[in-house]
């Protein structure tokens, strides 16, 4: 059984909602804070709790629509996967939409 087994269906969405919120100002906080580690140049940084240090790595993708231009979509759908995933989306009721914007 879960741990959030007693929660009511409207409770979840509530509550998966506020969570949504605040991960949401973390992160942008969060992405404020890499962007001027980054702007400063440091590799690494040592607090009282915590260190933090940079690295670069490289990382290749592919033109999905440059390889289906020149090899065609047959060949293409040879070598695809297909794999089910499941989203779930929050978005503020009307009551309290003006609230989450602010």
């Amino acid at each position: 059984m879960s741990k959030l087994h007693n929660l009511s269906s409207t409770e979840l969405a509530d509550e998966f909602g506020a969570i949504d919120l605040q991960i949401k100002a973390l992160t942008e906080r969060k992405d404020a804070l890499k962007d001027e580690i980054k702007a400063r140049g440091l590799e690494r940084v040592e607090g009282p709790t915590f260190t933090v240090t940079v690295s670069t790595s490289a990382r290749t993708t592919y033109d999905d629509k440059a390889i289906r231009a020149a090899l065609g979509d047959e060949i293409c759908k040879q070598y695809e996967r297909t794999s089910e995933t499941v989203t779930i989306r929050v978005k503020p009721t009307a009551i309290f939409a003006g609230i989450a914007a602010e």
